[in-house]
């Protein structure tokens, strides 16, 4: 991995460290509520059609008792939460424990349906959900679909009495009892997924099974329903984080899924919306830029997704998209645009995440065009912003980062004694971590690179020795021995462990440029080989040059034979290597 690359994950850290949640489970308690509805059946309504309304009654009188104990639990938590909030997230953490239907006659022959249901919530997704603008944004969504729920309901009811004629109530009778009866069974496979808290994760993925199989039940039986279409989504996106086997097909049939939705509810913003959100981050897992891009593009076109989603985050999202894909300059300008339209609202309680990702964006920007000046500015003010703050062990992270970051900008513009400040300080805040991260070696190798600018190679290879210790010490090379073992690691641990890898990879490398120039030709050698140990397979792009210098350090050792042996591997691994065949040639010419 590349030093750019060290830097991106970076820009990852930042976007995480905001999302982070806090654990308050110590007091977490479950609340329980009981609802009630009732409804008594009219002229041509079916026992179905009865039974949803009496459901949605009990849900309302439930949830209006949920909202009342959730306010005033943040009252005592002392979160300012507006009234709207309040519904939404409530609504969005309760789940459905128990429901039980009873029918009865009443005094005039008619049919009287009673609901009762039992609901939970758990004070501590209280916190946790107004901490996480993403889910608040999802449970906006649901609330608003619960509430379209009712209002069809009404809706359709008064369009059944208001019939012309018993065929025609018929009819409409039968498709409400069809619809009525899919999204009654589709509600209880949401709620079976919501109540799964507790369970193991070999349970959830069953869960989760069962429950798209249950979906593909439901497709078959009602194909042109979009609302299974986008849950099956969902839940196909979320099971991959589960089993995070590196098995693109559910997030492709989640895609599949999306597309299928969008067509069903083209004539509805609000679900497209939902659509474009969720379709965005499935083709995120590929890397599928230019899709991300149109479809944030979109959801920001539809006037009416400002009710659920902040179109600044939308412009940040896509601002970071931007970036990953080299479109910098529409990177900067997203970026800027997001931190306009934050400056407009009232409530400006995610200063911290605006400003930081704002800048983090155009930092990045702006060093990538190689305006190291513009890029300076923006990380001196994420530096100085954050400069005393406490952070957390993340947090520390992406601080050093933006200092290890500032210093390379400050080197590609020949500012040494700004550089070597940086690096210095930054290696001292490593040295305090209790771990190292992914990002740590950015400035052991920036720090030597100076050094070795200022023609100090005896200090830069210091720096080199401090970096790989700091690693040795920390563990890293027991991580060489699992990186092969598949079956013991996942996807991400096996990135972040090939990420880890790299780190002293590099520095042995580096450390070997740096011996080899000092004329100390057997360490430089010795180190390459060692690079060569921790990536055998090449894994890392750079095996041919760890040949190519071995052989000019055994050139200069006056062992020609040696010398060649390597340069003929170079060539091996790369046939077309224009300084092997260089230095091949001047091999030939080169009589000891």
């Amino acid at each position: 991995m590349s030093k750019k690359n060290i830097k991106i994950i970076l820009s990852l850290c930042v976007v995480v460290i905001f999302q982070l949640l806090n654990n308050n489970n110590v007091f977490a308690e479950v609340k329980d509520f009981n609802g009630c509805g009732e409804y008594t059946m009219g002229e041509y309504e079916t026992i179905i059609i009865a039974k949803e309304h009496a459901i949605q009654e009990a849900e309302r009188n439930a949830l209006e008792q949920a909202g009342v104990y959730v306010k005033s639990y943040t009252k005592t938590k002392n979160l300012k939460v507006e009234e709207d909030t309040i519904t939404v997230l409530t609504n969005g953490i309760l789940w459905v424990k128990n429901k039980k239907i009873s029918k009865s006659t009443t005094e005039h022959g008619d049919i009287h349906i009673k609901a009762e249901i039992l609901v939970s919530i758990d004070t501590d997704d209280i916190e946790k959900k107004l901490k996480n603008e993403k889910t608040m944004e999802d449970m906006q969504n649901n609330y608003n679909d619960l509430q379209r729920k009712y209002n069809n309901l009404e809706k359709e009811i008064q369009q059944l009495r208001n019939s012309s004629s018993k065929e025609a109530a018929n009819k409409i009778s039968k498709e409400m009892d069809k619809r009525l009866k899919t999204q009654s069974e589709l509600n209880e496979v949401q709620n079976s997924i919501k109540a799964n808290r507790g369970r193991s994760l070999e349970e959830r993925k069953t869960l989760y099974d069962n429950a798209i199989n249950k979906i593909n039940q439901l497709i078959n039986e009602d194909p042109s329903y979009g609302e299974l279409y986008l849950v099956r989504a969902n839940m196909k996106k979320a099971s991959e984080q589960l089993y995070k086997d590196g098995n693109p097909e559910r997030i492709k049939e989640s895609i599949d899924d999306y597309n299928i939705a969008e067509k069903l509810f083209i004539n509805d913003n609000l679900k497209l919306a939902q659509i474009y959100d969720h379709r965005s981050a499935a083709y995120s897992y590929f890397d599928n830029y230019e899709k991300e891009i149109e479809d944030i593009t979109k959801l920001i076109d539809i006037p009416e997704s400002e009710k659920v989603y902040k179109n600044y985050a939308l412009y940040l999202t896509r601002g970071r998209i931007y970036n990953d894909c080299r479109q910098y300059k529409k990177a900067v300008n997203d970026a800027d645009m997001a931190f306009n339209l934050w400056n407009k609202l009232k409530n400006k309680s995610t200063y911290d995440y605006v400003f930081s990702t704002v800048y983090q964006i155009k930092s990045r920007a702006y060093e990538e065009m190689k305006k190291y000046n513009e890029a300076i500015e923006c990380y001196t003010k994420l530096i100085n912003y954050n400069e005393n703050k406490e952070k957390s062990e993340l947090g520390m992270d992406v601080f050093i980062g933006y200092i290890s970051s500032r210093g390379e900008c400050y080197l590609n513009i020949n500012d040494y004694t700004n550089a070597k400040n940086d690096l210095d300080r930054c290696i001292d805040l490593i040295k305090e971590k209790s771990k190292p991260s992914v990002t740590d070696n950015n400035a052991f190798l920036v720090r030597g690179d100076i050094s070795r600018e200022l023609n100090n190679l005896k200090e830069a290879v210091q720096v080199y020795t401090d970096g790989i210790n700091y690693f040795i010490i920390s563990g890293v090379p027991i991580i060489i021995k699992l990186y092969n073992c598949i079956n013991k690691m996942d996807v991400y641990d096996k990135e972040v462990a090939r990420w880890k890898l790299n780190t002293l990879a590099l520095l042995y490398f580096e450390r070997g440029r740096a011996y080899h120039d000092l004329g100390e030709y057997i360490e430089a050698i010795n180190d390459y080989n060692e690079y060569m140990r921790i990536d055998p397979k090449n894994l890392f792009k750079n095996k041919a040059w760890a040949y190519i210098n071995i052989s000019r350090c055994y050139s200069m050792l006056g062992k020609k034979t040696e010398a060649m042996d390597y340069v003929n591997k170079a060539l091996a691994l790369e046939p077309g290597h224009k300084e092997a065949l260089e230095d091949k040639r001047i091999l030939n010419l080169l009589d000891y």
